[in-house]
């Protein structure tokens, strides 16, 4: 009777402690039950519920050296940006690039807050900081464009524009953005040119509508 109450109270120990060692052992083979998965989620939900504060405290419950990682400074960036925050969004994606130098998507994601704040000459450098190491990255040469065009460096701006449109010729914003930076050169045939290739394949366009217009005015001619 002894040994039969000895061993039920083995089995019972036994079964009472499977379940935690199942869990720990989950929990070390599992990483999406980490500290670190929890904090991550933790900001993710916050943000799609457009608590951006919050989203931002979540990352601070990251372990360690997770806390000042590249990943969590990049996501500092983009939440102080969707928060309205350009220059604290500025400094996070700086961090981040100083922490991953060769990288390009933090540089480019930089260009977003420094357009917010119509910082066109650190933009203009930024972009060129990109383009060193991708050459036909999209993003940077049309915002690089954009900051030319904004800064009136008109013939800068039409180069960049013409190298854009050349990479994605059926880019209807860029081939009109292109046009207006023609017309600026005061080239207003060109640019009318530019203008009418656009409408012709988006009639409603309202940039390169204007645009014509604004050709016509220049020139003293009609539409």
């Amino acid at each position: 009777m002894n040994r039969f109450v000895s061993v039920s109270l083995v089995l019972c120990a036994l079964a009472i402690a499977t379940p935690t060692a199942h869990a720990e052992r989950t929990t070390a083979s599992d990483p999406s039950h980490s500290a670190a998965a929890r904090a991550w989620q933790a900001s993710y939900s916050a943000e799609a519920a457009g608590n951006y504060d919050a989203a931002l405290e979540a990352l601070d419950q990251l372990p360690g050296a997770l806390k000042q990682s590249y990943t969590a400074s990049y996501r500092r960036g983009w939440l102080q940006y969707c928060a309205g925050r350009h220059a604290e969004s500025i400094a996070a994606y700086g961090t981040a690039i100083e922490i991953e130098p060769d990288a390009v998507e933090a540089r480019v994601a930089q260009l977003l807050p420094l357009m917010a704040t119509s910082k066109w000459r650190e933009l203009i450098k930024a972009a060129h900081d990109v383009l060193k190491r991708d050459p036909q990255n999209y993003l940077a040469l049309q915002r690089m464009a954009l900051a030319q065009f904004n800064s009136q460096r008109f013939p800068e701006a039409e180069q960049s524009y013409r190298r854009v449109v050349k990479l994605y010729p059926s880019d209807l914003d860029m081939r009109a953005a292109l046009g207006w930076a023609v017309l600026r050169m005061g080239k207003q045939p060109e640019a009318a040119e530019l203008f009418r290739g656009v409408l012709e394949l988006s009639p409603k366009h309202a940039s390169a509508s204007s645009g014509l217009q604004a050709a016509a005015a220049r020139s003293g001619g009609t539409r």
